[in-house]
């Protein structure tokens, strides 16, 4: 059962996630550091689906509709105060490794804060190393499952694809994609630094749901 005991509400307004190149809008996060994501969240679901930033001053999500996808862009490895993020995002740790830092995102099922969503945490090591996805169960209010379980691509190499998929955390198709510098100059125009920057696209099936 959600561990969150806050009455849901609607987010204020919302418009449709923005998608394509120059990425923009609500999923653009910071580009100035060498190691960083970037690419496309799909509604791969025949329900409309909400896209959460994990900034806590961004509190309305933006509208995902079927077959529809959103961009989205930022740094990873440089983890701001914990303050600063939203209440469902897992605080980082000022320590080595992916809890430094990393993108989170949230889908979810519908644009209340108790929606059941999927949280999704993209990273790209800062030394040497393969990015990495992980997912879990969360709603936008910080609720969760009692057993609050991840599931993890472990190393995503060029090309390569892997599907995170459980009870609580539904199902996301994740693929790597090549990177490419014209790609990335495109997305993110005026910084060189995100030539080489991991191009993940998710794909979200489904949304999961507490046992």
């Amino acid at each position: 059962m959600d561990s969150s005991s806050v009455a849901g509400a609607p987010a204020a307004s919302t418009d449709d996630c923005a998608a394509n190149s120059p990425v923009r809008g609500l999923l653009k996060g910071k580009l100035d550091s060498d190691d960083g994501v970037f690419g496309h969240v799909y509604n791969r679901t025949p329900n409309t689906l909400w896209v959460w930033s994990e900034w806590k001053d961004a509190t309305a999500p933006c509208r995902l509709l079927p077959g529809q996808g959103a961009s989205f862009a930022a740094r990873t490895g440089e983890p701001e105060s914990a303050s600063r993020y939203a209440p469902w995002r897992i605080a980082p740790s000022q320590g080595q490794g992916d809890d430094a830092g990393a993108l989170w995102l949230l889908v979810t099922a519908a644009n209340d804060s108790n929606a059941p969503g999927v949280a999704l945490k993209l990273y790209d090591p800062t030394w040497w190393g393969y990015p990495s996805v992980k997912s879990r169960y969360r709603t936008a209010s910080g609720g969760k499952c009692g057993s609050d379980a991840f599931l993890d691509t472990g190393d995503l190499k060029e090309n390569a694809e892997y599907r995170l998929k459980g009870d609580e955390q539904g199902s996301v198709l994740v693929k790597r994609l090549a990177d490419s510098k014209e790609i990335a100059r495109e997305w993110m125009p005026g910084n060189t630094n995100t030539d080489d920057w991991a191009r993940i696209d998710l794909n979200v099936e489904s949304i999961g749901k507490c046992l």
